[in-house]
């Protein structure tokens, strides 16, 4: 079975919106749970966005979000990836049966293509992976990827 494709694009990047993301987050989290797979996430922002805006206008800093959302959805296109934006400069990564040591790698190859376009803003990317069937939870888990947000040189 496929997964539907909801109307629940987010208008400005063209990338699924954070209130589709968050259902989709919340079937994938029992399936993961059920079969025993790990979930990471990679949480990334654009840091000082606000001073871009200011600085170059919103039209560069709507145009600068679509190419990151763009590039990002362009680097997880695989089945179990998923890609959203999460509010203003800041997106989510879905990543379902993918560990840690394979979460960490896909983190810093998608810093290194967003740097690579060379729009300005800087890039903070956190990861975090656990396993749904522990008990844990879907919150704590976004939680753990903001918290390890951290410029990547």
């Amino acid at each position: 079975a496929g997964v539907q494709i909801p109307a629940s694009i987010d208008v400005l990047t063209g990338i699924m919106n954070w209130w589709s993301f968050d259902e989709l987050f919340e079937q994938e989290w029992v399936r993961a749970g059920r079969e025993r797979l790990p979930l990471s996430l990679i949480f990334f922002a654009l840091e000082d966005f606000k001073t871009f805006n200011d600085t170059y206008g919103y039209l560069t800093g709507d145009e600068c979000l679509q190419k990151i959302a763009q590039a990002a959805h362009e680097t997880f296109s695989q089945p179990g990836q998923v890609v959203a934006r999460y509010r203003g400069a800041e997106f989510v990564v879905l990543l379902v049966g993918t560990g840690a040591e394979a979460a960490k790698p896909l983190a810093d190859n998608l810093h290194k293509t967003i740097e690579t376009l060379d729009l300005g803003p800087t890039v903070a990317a956190g990861v975090a992976t656990t396993s749904p069937h522990e008990g844990s939870s879907r919150a704590t888990l976004l939680t753990s990827a903001k918290n390890a947000l951290t410029r990547r040189g």
